[in-house]
């Protein structure tokens, strides 16, 4: 990732948006299902993930809440999740396997 000092605020908030949606569909969660744990409207979470809004500390400590993922607060948060072996798979499946002349 870039160094962080080198993106603005907006960007930073949406690799953050782009994190909760990643941990939301890991967890099998619908927006709405997010919305009905945290108690945070549906277009604010829509418009988090999506980078096309911000909210507030309080709000990402909700929505890390409803996640129950509040243990990212204690490590970096923009840190890239590691890829799962499925997904590896699948990406590898993908690459050729030879050239043809």
């Amino acid at each position: 990732m870039n160094d962080l000092y080198e993106l603005n605020n907006k960007s930073i908030c949406a690799s953050m948006g782009k994190k909760i949606k990643s941990i939301r569909i890991n967890a099998g969660m619908t927006q709405k299902e997010l919305s009905e744990r945290s108690g945070i409207s549906l277009m604010t979470i829509s418009g988090f993930e999506s980078g096309r809004g911000v909210v507030s500390l309080i709000t990402f400590i909700q929505l890390l809440r409803a996640l129950n993922k509040l243990e990212l607060l204690e490590q970096p948060f923009l840190q890239p999740e590691p890829v799962s072996p499925r997904l590896l798979y699948k990406i590898e499946s993908k690459k050729r396997k030879r050239v043809r002349k």
